[in-house]
C-alpha cells in the first residue's frame, strides 16, 4: 500500500515474528523513507527494530497506517493511545514523546556520546571477532591441505625462514625499535650459523678423491 503524505500514528510490522512498532509523524510518506533508509545503512537509532531488520531483511517488513491525525498537536496522544492498547516490542519508549526541540545538558550529553562509542566499540569488535573466525577457518584449512601434501617430506630451507619469521613477528608484537632490531640481528646471526654447519656437513658426506 502506498502510503500518503498526510500524518498520523503508524505501525512498522515484522510479518514473520507479528513484532510491531508504533510512531507518529507529520508526513507518513517522509518518515518510511528515512527509517528504511538508517535501517539499510544499519545505524537506525531503535537497535531493537535495527537487530530485528538486520536478521529478518527489508521484506518481512511493512509500514502501516493506524490513524490519520489532521491536527498535528494531537499526534503524541493519539500515538501513546495506540502504544496502551497494543503494546509494541520494538519500542524503546513506553511514553510518546519527541526529541524536536529537546535540550539536554552537558553531563546527560555525556553519557549519551560515551554510550554511542561503547556500542560502536561492541559492533567494532563483534566484526573483527566474526572477520578473524572466518579468515582463521581459512588458514587452518589452508595449512591441514599443504601438511596433509607434503607428509613426510622434510621443510625446505625457505619454508623453514618462513616458519622462523612468523614466529619472530609474534614476538615483537608490542616491542620496542631497538629491541626489534635485536632480535632480527640474532635472527640472522643464527641462519647463518645453520647455514655454515649445512655446508660443513655436505663436504663431509662428499667421498674422498682418489
Amino acid at each position: 500500500m502506498d502510503l500518503p503524505t498526510s500524518g498520523g500514528v503508524y505501525a512498522i510490522l515484522n510479518m514473520v515474528t507479528r513484532d510491531f512498532y508504533i510512531g507518529s509523524a507529520k508526513n507518513f510518506l517522509d518518515r518510511k523513507n528515512r527509517h528504511f533508509k538508517y535501517l539499510k545503512a544499519g545505524n537506525h537509532q531503535n537497535y531493537k527494530l535495527q537487530q530485528a531488520y538486520n536478521e529478518y531483511g527489508e521484506e518481512a517488513f511493512r509500514m502501516k497506517v493506524l490513524e490519520n491525525v489532521e491536527d498535528l498537536s494531537l499526534l503524541l496522544s493519539r500515538e501513546q493511545y495506540w502504544m496502551d492498547k497494543y503494546r509494541p516490542t520494538y519500542n524503546l519508549r513506553v511514553i510518546a514523546e519527541s526529541n524536536l526541540g529537546m535540550k539536554y545538558s552537558p553531563e546527560t550529553k555525556k553519557r549519551m556520546s560515551e554510550a554511542a562509542k561503547r556500542t560502536a566499540q561492541k559492533v567494532s569488535q563483534e566484526f573483527k571477532d566474526e572477520r578473524n573466525r572466518k579468515f582463521g577457518e581459512v588458514g587452518r584449512n589452508n595449512f591441514l591441505k599443504l601438511n596433509a601434501s607434503r607428509k613426510g617430506k622434510p621443510l625446505t630451507e625457505k619454508q623453514e625462514q618462513q616458519l622462523e619469521n612468523a614466529r619472530l613477528a609474534k614476538e615483537e608484537k608490542g616491542t620496542s625499535d631497538e629491541t626489534r632490531k635485536k632480535l632480527s640481528e640474532s635472527t640472522r646471526k643464527s641462519w647463518d650459523k645453520r647455514r655454515q654447519k649445512k655446508l660443513e656437513q655436505q663436504q663431509n658426506d662428499e667421498p674422498a678423491a682418489d
